[in-house]
This record gives structure tokens, sequence and C-alpha cells, in this order.
């Protein structure tokens, strides 16, 4: 899900909300057959939909190969062939790993050449409907804290509101991929002037072909309307405002994050502060083997600490204060004169790992953004993402912007 509404990432979380199956096994109860995952001899659970049965058969997400190369030191590149060429040598791989071998020659006589492995995993799974295999998403260390994305997003729109900070939905941008939730609340009426920044900027998507390659959904001018039509008014010209993003995984590959964002409205490009996070890890205590089925006064501490979290978050980063703090740091660097454009954004791409056609994409709206200067390829950087189709990687565009500033500032 790219640049989705509020309400769509909503009725989405909660399908997937009904299709979650979480359970600590020991590894004696997961095998791999065919490329497959089969979980054998977990137990079921009791809850008010009746009878859970977590035992079945799940295809692995790139994400869960991901877990297997972490969990048993397996380079992921090999995991990724195993499962691409040769789907009998994954399952030799993985079953090895988690059963051992053992040569038996008589009941007396037994060479353990490789032991069990005696861990307990956390499967993070979604079952299947009739007939079809369900999606082993991620396996996870029994450490991991389970937070999940509905009742972040619910938690943290309730600690914005609690921050008495009037942000309306219409606004909202949400992406949502296998490994992450992003949702980023701008605050419109939170806007300080930017002249350095945008001094000679004009926004590449005037050309029809990049405003054809651009990801729709989110219309930020429909957002302004709405809060316009609400009473919520602008002092001035507002050519940059405030908002914050949250980020989770279900999947462990990031702490709950809350961070700030300052978006230019001229063309929505937006910069992620990454030095200014709230974070909270997933870690907890161990889990007990069996399916996962928290205590209700259990989830609620944890959704109270995000309701607090987020209304600190929104406290600090939605101001005026905060955001012509940032604005006067980067057009301190903003300036900075770009000679050779090619060369300095190749140098970046090495620099930031950026793909041939990452690069060739940045310096395409570097060109047409008009800014031979620092704050040009930040603009351009942050304006390309808004092109790029896996919302992981457009995310973390926009968090190299600030560092690419940073960059080609000192030469």
């Amino acid at each position: 899900m790219r640049n989705a509404t509020l309400t769509d990432l909503a009725e989405l979380l909660k399908d997937q909300q009904a299709r979650k199956v979480d359970m600590v096994v020991p590894s004696s109860a997961i095998h791999s057959r065919n490329g497959v995952i089969v979980v054998a001899g977990a137990e079921g659970v009791i809850d008010a939909d009746g009878v859970t049965d977590p035992n079945g058969e799940y295809h692995p997400t790139e994400v869960f190969d991901e877990g297997v190369s972490g969990k048993f030191k397996i380079p992921l590149q090999y995991v990724r062939r195993l499962r691409a060429d040769a789907p009998d040598l994954y399952d030799t791989n993985l079953n090895g790993w988690l059963h051992g071998k053992r040569i038996r020659r008589s009941p007396e006589d037994v060479t353990v050449i490789r032991d069990v492995d005696k861990r307990n995993f956390l499967l993070r799974c979604f079952r299947g409907s009739e007939g079809v295999t369900g999606v082993a998403r991620a396996l996870l260390s029994d450490r991991f804290a389970l937070i999940d994305n509905f009742d972040v997003l619910t938690a943290a729109l309730k600690g914005v509101k609690d921050a008495g900070v009037d942000v309306h939905s219409d606004g909202i941008q949400c992406d949502l991929s296998d490994r992450r939730m992003f949702v980023r609340i701008p605050a419109p009426q939170i806007a300080v002037q930017a002249p350095k920044l945008l001094d000679g900027y004009r926004s590449p998507f005037t050309d029809p072909a990049l405003e054809e390659q651009r990801n729709h959904g989110w219309s930020l001018d429909r957002g302004l309307a709405a809060a316009a039509a609400e009473g919520m008014k602008y002092e001035g010209d507002p050519v940059v405002f405030a908002g914050i993003e949250l980020v989770n995984s279900e999947v462990g590959l990031n702490q709950f994050e809350i961070r700030p964002v300052i978006t230019i409205r001229v063309c929505k490009n937006g910069l992620v502060i990454t030095e200014q996070t709230f974070k909270r890890v997933h870690v907890g205590g161990r889990l007990d083997e069996g399916q996962i089925n928290w205590s209700e006064a259990t989830q609620q501490k944890a959704l109270d600490l995000i309701v607090a979290k987020t209304t600190d978050a929104v406290r600090t980063f939605l101001n005026v204060e905060f955001v012509q703090g940032v604005v006067d740091a980067i057009e301190e660097k903003s300036g900075v004169r770009v000679s050779e454009p090619r060369k300095t954004v190749e140098v970046l791409a090495k620099k930031l790992s950026f793909s041939e056609a990452e690069t060739n994409g940045i310096l395409n709206h570097f060109t047409l953004g008009g800014q031979m200067t620092a704050g040009g390829v930040l603009n351009a950087i942050t304006s390309f993402s808004q092109t790029v189709a896996n919302a992981d990687r457009a995310h973390q565009l926009d968090e190299l912007g600030l560092q690419a500033l940073d960059l080609v500032a000192a030469g």
C-alpha cells in the first residue's frame, strides 16, 4: 500500500489483524518442506472466536528468510539463491540447523554431528483462507515484544489528539509494506518561510512525464482545503510546514519511532529529521511457549506508553520554534553552489548507495528543479522519492536527503 488514505490503511490493518497467527515454538515444531514452512505440534488457543489451530503450511517471505539468515548465521545471498533456485537445498539447510544431525548405529551408539537447536522462536504468520497456504512473515527471537500496527496507529492518533494539535485526516499519508508501516501526519498550520532553501526552486512535477510517475493517492491540497474549511488558518505564506512520521515494524526490522518531518508545500517534498526521534525498542521479557494471546492489561500498558510518547513528540516537534530551528540549520548549508551536477550526484551515489536508476532519477530532478546548489540536491532526492514505488526505499531516500546536503556542503 503506497500513499494510501488513513481510512484505507485502517481497513487493511483490521483485515490483517483478523488473520494473524503469532506463536512461540521450539525448533522441533518447525520444518521446511519444498521451500514451505511447516508448523506441527504447536498448541491451539481458545479465545472469543473459538479454537485457533496455528499448525499448518506457510509461505516464507523475504523478511522470514532474512530471519533465517540472521538466526543461523547463513549468508543472506545464499539463502535467497536457495529460495529461488533450489528449494530442496533450502529444506536441507534450514532443517539441518533446526534439528541437528545424529548418526545412530545402534540404540547405544549415537554420534552427534550437530546438536538440535534448543531455542524457542517467535513466528509471525498470516493464516490462509480455506485451501490456501498461509504466509510466514518473520522468524524472531522469543524476546521480541509485539507492538502491532493497528494498535500503534490508534494509540498514536490518540496521542496527537491529547497534545491538542489539530490535524485533519485528509492530509495524512500512509504507506504499508511487508516490513514497515509509515504514517506521515502533517500540520500545515505550523509553517515558516524558507527563502534560501527554496531560492530559484521550481517543482519538477510541472513536467508531465514526472507527474505521471508520481505515486498518487495522498492529496496535500485536499488536506489543506479541508483544514481551512474547519477554520485552521495560516499566518503568512506556508512555504514549509511541520509534521510527524510514525514508523513501526511488526517483523523486527526497526524500533517504533516518532520523528519530525518538514514538508515543502510547493512540491510536497518531505525532509525526515532523523536526529530528533522518539523510539521504543521491541524487546521485552522472554515469551512463554505457545500461541501469543496478550492480556488486555498487558496490551494497555504498551499502548499507554505509545500515547504518552506521541503526545510528547507532538508537543516537541509541532511548533513554529522547532520548525524555524530546523530550517535555519538547513539554510546555512543550502546555498553552497554545485558546479558539476553529474559528478556531484555520482559521488553521492557511491557514498549513500544509490542505484544507477536512482542516480539518474535524482539527477533529472535536480536539473528540472533549477537550483544549482546543495539545497537543490536535497530537494531533488526528496522529490525523486515520490516516484519510488517501494515504500521502504522511498522513506529511506527521504532520510538520506539531509545527509546528502551535509556531504555537498562540506565539499
